[in-house]
């Protein structure tokens, strides 16, 4: 595959016990679907550095890597972290993130972790 935003060919990377695929250049990361998932339940791990190329890779929309072209990538605000804008497909349901996001979306900030437990406390 190849990444959307700087059409670098991307690299298999092993997340702990999940295998995405990440570019080189600008960092960003792609997910098949259940992916994210799997890898935001992760504790105290850092994945992709944010690079200075992100904020400009950042602003582009592109064509799925996954379906090449078949389906344009849809940018898309996370429900728990909205300052972070992630990019799905429409059609095969993969995620891309760009260099940096995804320390971004697994970090526990205090505001999520009190979120969190007032949701828990709330459905008992």
């Amino acid at each position: 595959m190849e990444c959307p935003k700087c059409h670098t060919p991307l690299g298999s990377q092993q997340f702990v016990d999940v295998e995405v695929e990440q570019c080189p250049n600008c960092q960003g990361v792609w997910f098949d679907v259940g992916e994210l998932r799997r890898v935001r339940q992760q504790k105290n791990t850092r994945y992709s550095p944010a690079t200075k190329q992100s904020i400009r890779y950042d602003a582009i929309t592109a064509p799925c890597p996954r379906c090449g072209g078949i389906g344009h990538m849809t940018r898309l605000n996370d429900l728990q972290r909205p300052d972070v804008v992630v990019e799905s497909c429409p059609v095969c349901f993969g995620v891309w993130l760009d260099g940096g996001e995804l320390d971004k979306l697994t970090e526990r900030t205090v505001g999520l972790a009190v979120k969190g437990f007032l949701r828990d406390l709330l459905e008992i």
